[in-house]
């Protein structure tokens, strides 16, 4: 497997134009994730499987800060053979503001899928529509809730997910986010510094519950809104490690400048990660905003902020994983709890 066949990131300043060209990606991505870093507009996470905006083809998005339903209001995507063309939205005719405008500097994180989705029947509970590319361990799933617990979805990932992001794109409800560090039922979300919770309790809750083939509904009477409200669609975007290309994994924080060192198996080359057991941001920290150590050029995708750079952020990759160079809360605080995705240069 190469790395760079399946995960780029390519940096890109504005120009108010339509379409929006981007090469170098080096690959026809199905996932792209937009965001300013020199000015405090939303995150923008475009995929294949997305709705179209009718009057350009283009794929519409959604935001990770916020619960928006899905749009086209600042611009649609086409994914192109080595990037993506930024096409125009609904709200001025161009592709601009969130991720194209003139003058400002951007970043584009950008997946390999499979392509053109398939559907699965017959094997969840619910259908699905799925581009899977098993071999880097990453698939996309789009189906539509039928609002019961215990329903079941096929991920196409051939191995059980460990990390998966959902979202309704109809309903102005939370993003749901599995990982298998947490415990079971337990979840979190992506739009707020909330620490992990009880999926299956409480309002407008939900968890999911993995196998090798299903994502499953867990919760209790009339609270799996954010994965499954009846008749909302959704998408679930899910990974799991494959070695030497990517890490889903989970460390433990002592407090002190000189952080732990997490081995991922390869020097990252694009790391998030959040804290659990209490509130904080989440973190993205990548090889090409800062090309040598330490990465401290952080954006938080629960917030539409600037991109920050501190030695309060400071995080080292190293050959094998990485190590935490601060006693910031958010990343090394001692005892503290912390769930991480990292892909490799």
């Amino acid at each position: 497997l190469i790395p760079s066949a399946n995960f780029n990131t390519v940096l890109y300043s504005g120009t108010s134009s339509t379409p929006t060209v981007i090469t170098g990606v080096g690959f026809k991505p199905d996932f792209t994730w937009l965001k300013a870093r020199t000015n405090s507009w939303s995150h923008g996470l475009f995929s294949s499987l997305m709705p179209v905006y009718a009057t350009t083809g283009g794929y519409k998005n959604i935001y990770s800060n916020n619960t928006d339903t899905a749009t086209d209001l600042w611009g649609s995507l086409q994914f192109d053979d080595d990037g993506w063309s930024g096409l125009a939205g609904s709200y001025n005719g161009t592709f601009a503001h969130d991720f194209g405008m003139s003058g400002y500097n951007y970043v584009s994180w950008n997946w390999k899928a499979g392509g053109a989705a398939t559907t699965i029947s017959g094997v969840g509970t619910i259908n699905s529509d799925v581009s899977a590319n098993t071999a880097a361990g990453f698939s996309i799933v789009k189906y539509t809730g039928d609002g019961s617990a215990g329903a079941t979805i096929a991920h196409g990932l051939g191995d059980s997910p460990e990390i998966v992001f959902s979202k309704s794109l109809d309903s102005t409800y939370s993003w749901n986010v599995f990982n298998h560090s947490l415990p079971t039922n337990y979840m979190i979300k992506l739009n707020t510094d909330g620490a992990a919770f009880d999926g299956s309790a409480g309002t407008n809750g939900g968890a999911y519950t993995v196998s090798n083939t299903l994502l499953t509904i867990v919760s209790g009477a009339s609270t799996q809104n954010n994965n499954n409200a009846s008749g909302d669609d959704f998408i679930a975007y899910c990974w799991r490690s494959i070695p030497g290309y990517s890490k889903i994994g989970f460390y433990v924080g002592n407090g002190s400048t000189t952080g732990p060192i997490v081995y991922t198996g390869f020097k990252p080359a694009w790391l998030m990660v959040k804290r659990t057991d209490t509130t904080a941001n989440w973190r993205m920290v990548d090889n090409k905003r800062n090309t040598t150590n330490p990465r401290n050029s952080v954006l938080y995708p629960n917030l539409n902020n600037t991109e920050y750079t501190d030695v309060i952020e400071n995080v080292d990759f190293l050959t094998t994983g990485f190590q935490l160079g601060n006693t910031d809360t958010s990343w090394n605080a001692l005892g503290g709890t912390f769930i991480y995705m990292a892909f490799s240069e």
